[in-house]
């Protein structure tokens, strides 16, 4: 394992993000592997597969934003989920 100056630090970022069971997971840059219930953002746990996978990073990977899918006849929603990586 390396080590880095005292006045340096690592950023915390996102790496990866998937849906398993339910569940949220972020694969962050120091190796840990974050899960939260999909039920804790009401609009991915009603979203499709579809939707679910319409996701990019923010602030490079200190966020993560769903994109509000496109449906004829349903108005969009007036913001799209986000999450912020702890750090």
């Amino acid at each position: 394992m390396s080590t880095l100056g005292s006045n340096q630090q690592v950023p915390l970022v996102a790496l990866d993000v998937w849906f398993e069971n339910e569940m949220l997971y972020v694969r962050l840059s120091d190796g840990r592997e974050l899960g939260v219930p999909v039920e804790w953002f009401p609009r991915l746990k009603n979203a499709t597969a579809k939707e679910r996978a319409n996701w990019r990073f923010i602030g490079r990977g200190i966020g993560i934003r769903w994109q509000p899918a496109a449906h004829p006849g349903r108005p969009s929603p007036p913001r799209s989920p986000s999450v912020q990586v702890p750090g």
